[in-house]
C-alpha cells in the first residue's frame, strides 16, 4: 500500500508543481506594475515658487502629500490664467465632445499625484495651504508607447490672485510604456512643452473662436536641470530650463 501511495503521490506532486510554476510564470508575464521608487529633485531645483499676490506653490508635484525633496514626481511646467479652472481647461484640451475636436484625444487618466499650493488672501480671504490630487489626462492607456500625460492642480477648481486672475498650474511628462513586458519608463523634457504649445496654438489659439494665447517660456519655475538626469532609479528622466509657458485662457 505504501508503494502504491508513493506511485500515486509523485505524479500528483509533479502535476501540482507544474501547474504552480506555469501559474506563477503567467502571472509574472501579465502583471508588471510600475515600480515604486523614490524620486529626488536636485537641491538647487527644488523650492517654493512665488505666484504673485502672496500665492505660492512648490515647483514640483509629489508622489504623496508630503513636502520632501525625495518624494517628487515631475517639475511644474504650465500656468493657465485669467479664465482658468480645472474642469474648463481639461474639457478644452481633451479633444472630446467637439469643444474642440483634437487628435489625439486625451481621454485616459493615470495614477494620482499631489500639488501643494498656498492660495493667498486675494481669494475671498481664504489664505489656505492645500494639497490637490489629480490623475491627469493622457492619450492612451497603459502598455502603449509614448503618450502625453498632464496633471492639473488648484485649490478646489481654481486659484485666484490679481496677477494671474483665475489660474491653474500643471506638470507634464511622456509615458513610455510598451513592449511584451509592458516596460515602464517616463520622461519630462523641454520638447514636451512644444507638444502642449502646438495643441493650444493649433486648436485653441487666437486664430480660432476660443481665443487662447500662448506666452512661451514666460514663467520662471526655478526647477532648471541643464542636462537630462535620472531622478527615479533608471526610468524617470527629467530636464528643464526652469521656465514654462503661460496660457491666457481669456476666450470661451
Amino acid at each position: 500500500m505504501k508503494k502504491l501511495a508513493l506511485k500515486l503521490t509523485l505524479p500528483l506532486m509533479f502535476v501540482l508543481g507544474s501547474a504552480l510554476y506555469l501559474g506563477l510564470s503567467a502571472a509574472n508575464f501579465t502583471f508588471n506594475p510600475a515600480p515604486v521608487e523614490a524620486s529626488t529633485a536636485p537641491r538647487n531645483a527644488y523650492a517654493r515658487q512665488d505666484l504673485g499676490s502672496g500665492d505660492w506653490a512648490w515647483n514640483w508635484d509629489f508622489k504623496a502629500s508630503r513636502e520632501e525633496r525625495t518624494n517628487v514626481d515631475w517639475g511644474m511646467r504650465y500656468v493657465f490664467k485669467n479664465n482658468a479652472n480645472i474642469r474648463h481647461v481639461k474639457n478644452r484640451l481633451d479633444g472630446q465632445g467637439g469643444d474642440p475636436n483634437i487628435t489625439p484625444t486625451w481621454n485616459f487618466f493615470g495614477s494620482t499625484k499631489w500639488g501643494h499650493i498656498y492660495d493667498g488672501s486675494d481669494y475671498q480671504g481664504r489664505g489656505l495651504v492645500e494639497w490637490d490630487s489629480d490623475r491627469g489626462i493622457k492619450d492612451h492607456a497603459s502598455c502603449r508607447w509614448n503618450h502625453m500625460h498632464v496633471r492639473f492642480y488648484a485649490n478646489g477648481n481654481s486659484n485666484y490672485n490679481s496677477r494671474l486672475g483665475y489660474y491653474v498650474i500643471a506638470s507634464s511628462h511622456r509615458d513610455l510604456e510598451g513592449g511584451r513586458s509592458c516596460d515602464y519608463r517616463f520622461s519630462s523634457i523641454e520638447f514636451h512643452e512644444d507638444i502642449m504649445n502646438r495643441r493650444v496654438t493649433d486648436n485653441l489659439g487666437t486664430s480660432t473662436s476660443y481665443g487662447w494665447r500662448v506666452y512661451d517660456n514666460a514663467f520662471s519655475w526655478g526647477n532648471a536641470v541643464s542636462g537630462v538626469i535620472d531622478i527615479g532609479g533608471g526610468n524617470h528622466k527629467y530636464q528643464s530650463d526652469g521656465r514654462g509657458p503661460v496660457y491666457d485662457v481669456t476666450g470661451r
